[in-house]
């Protein structure tokens, strides 16, 4: 039992340690360099179906994913409510009146800009996460079950 402890313990330090020391193609590297030309990298990591970057750019922090070839797939930012588009702002406001915003991301895929905004109304306790396009367009609305199990 010990050596299956031992090894199990071993193989995640190993792949912890790895994890650490993950060298990107240099196709996603370049791909990266030739979008966000002015983006410090603070870390690259090996995801299941890409590569994923953490990075800053001008003062904001953001994740962006590239393929294995180098090809951008999509960026995330977390951004400030008052960065959102007016059309999106005003959007949010009649459609959920009486909800605060608590959180935005804002993602970019090259077809589409989107921002995932997580909303939340103090009274009913409702928690929604919706998804609008720069024009304001509802594009997706998820709401967020806070069940308490506690109680049980």
């Amino acid at each position: 039992m010990k050596k299956i402890t031992l090894t199990v313990a071993s193989l995640l330090l190993g792949g912890f340690l790895l994890a650490q020391d993950y060298t990107p193609p240099a196709k996603a590297t370049a791909s990266f360099s030739t979008k966000y030309p002015e983006g410090v990298v603070q870390e690259w990591y090996e995801g299941f179906n890409d590569v994923e970057c953490y990075f800053e750019n001008d003062g904001n922090y953001g994740s962006a994913h590239f393929s294995e070839a180098g090809a951008w797939l999509y960026t995330e930012f977390t951004v400030d409510e008052s960065e959102l588009p007016r059309a999106v702002a005003e959007m949010v406001a009649d459609d959920f009146a009486g909800y605060e915003i608590s959180d935005v991301t804002m993602k970019e895929t090259p077809k589409i800009k989107t921002y995932i905004i997580t909303i939340y109304e103090e009274e009913t306790e409702d928690n929604r996460i919706v998804t609008y396009d720069e024009k304001g367009g509802l594009l997706d609305e998820v709401v967020i079950s806070m069940d308490d199990d506690s109680s049980e």
